[in-house]
Parts: C-alpha cells; sequence; structure tokens
C-alpha cells in the first residue's frame, strides 16, 4: 500500500488508518516533495532600522540569492526600502548597499554567520565574499514515524525511517512497527549540521509518499 500525505504549514501530520497496522507490517518512506532545504535559517530581530526603531526578522531561505532579494524587500514603517542586495553566484560575492540616512544594525549571531560587521553605516556599500558550501546551515530533511523501530543509535531504535538530502537522495530502507497502531504520527523537520533539528514550516503545499507492507 502506497500511503501519501499532504499538507500545509507545519510538516507534522496524524493520518488515521482504515485498518490497523501490526508489529510484522514495515513502513519505508519512498519520496518526500518539499521545498528546498534550507540554506539560511530563521533570524528574530535580526536587523535593527533605527529611524522607528524597528526590527525586522529574516526568514528561512534556501538561497544566497533568496537572501538577498528577501533583504531587497524590507521596507519600513516610514515605506522606504532599507536595502539593495546582490549575490553573485559566479564569484561567490555578497553585495548589499544601506539604502538609509541612518545606521542599520545587525544581530550578533547574523553578523557573524554573513561575515557582516553589526552596525551599517547610511548609505554604505558592502561586498562580502561568501559560499553558499561554506554557510550551508543545513544537512537533510529527517523523516520520522512515532512507534516505529527507525534507526538505532547504539542503545535503542529512534523513530527516524529515513533521511533526505539537499541533492533530492533518500537515505531508507524497510521499518517494523514496535506495536500495533491505528494511526500514524508522521512529521520531516530540517536537521543541522550541529546534528539538532528544527520543525519545518512551508506556504506551500508538501507531500511525502510511504510504503506500507
Amino acid at each position: 500500500m502506497l500511503l501519501d500525505v499532504r499538507g500545509t504549514g507545519v510538516s507534522k501530520k496524524t493520518v488515521q488508518l482504515a485498518s490497523p497496522l501490526q508489529e510484522s507490517n514495515t513502513i519505508q518512506l519512498k519520496y518526500l516533495r518539499f521545498p528546498p532545504l534550507p540554506l539560511v535559517p530563521f533570524w528574530y530581530n535580526a536587523v535593527l532600522d533605527l529611524a522607528a526603531p524597528e526590527y525586522f526578522d529574516i526568514m528561512p531561505q534556501s538561497s544566497l540569492a533568496g537572501l538577498a532579494h528577501y533583504l531587497s524587500q524590507l521596507v519600513n514603517a516610514g515605506g522606504n526600502r532599507l536595502f539593495r542586495a546582490f549575490y553573485n553566484e559566479t564569484a561567490n560575492k555578497f553585495e548589499i548597499d544601506n539604502l538609509q540616512s541612518s545606521y542599520v544594525f545587525f544581530s550578533a549571531n547574523f553578523s557573524d554567520y554573513m561575515n557582516f560587521h553589526t552596525n551599517f553605516p547610511p548609505n554604505a556599500h558592502w561586498e562580502i565574499g561568501i559560499s553558499e558550501k561554506v554557510i550551508d546551515a543545513y544537512s537533510h530533511y529527517r523523516v520520522s514515524v512515532k512507534d516505529v523501530k527507525g534507526c538505532h543509535d547504539g542503545r535503542d531504535y529512534d523513530e527516524v525511517i529515513g533521511r533526505v538530502y539537499r541533492d533530492g537522495r533518500i537515505e531508507t530502507h524497510k521499518h517494523n512497527f514496535r506495536n500495533s497502531t491505528s494511526s500514524l504520527d508522521i512529521e520531516v523537520r530540517a536537521a543541522r549540521l550541529d546534528n539538532e533539528t528544527e520543525a519545518y514550516e512551508s506556504e506551500t503545499n508538501w507531500a511525502v509518499g510511504f510504503e506500507i507492507l
């Protein structure tokens, strides 16, 4: 049986089954249709415009070009754009202009990530050498199903049944259930290179497929 699970928003869902599954049944990840894996994580209060003053968050982006576009769309309460930004992929160069007549400040964690100074002088232009391969914060999507004997961590089985990498490669095999169940609690999280994971939320439709035998 092929089970297709779809949704929007947070990639976590409970699916009620027509017939209970037993310990002898197996489940395996077959596909994952998600937006590209994030490159740039979420930053809270990453930008401070002193003109208002006003804080801006930076949402996860899948590329430095996407980050440049996002920064270029930031508009303050007065209706003025904060930045003009562009990423040259060939030269691995991130260019950004402060369009304000006052200082703009970046949070320490965002500055460290992008190799920026924390204070951006008025009307200044920066060119930063940076590569997506160097700053990539994420490793893969991690797919888990509750009450499944997933991957063995050396002590016990977790509930991870598959991993999907940036290039589309799927790492998975068949997994048995720990006990009989009439529902499946499914979650997909974004795994970072530091081995931490984050709940993933998408504004577009997502889908994940499983083969159940």
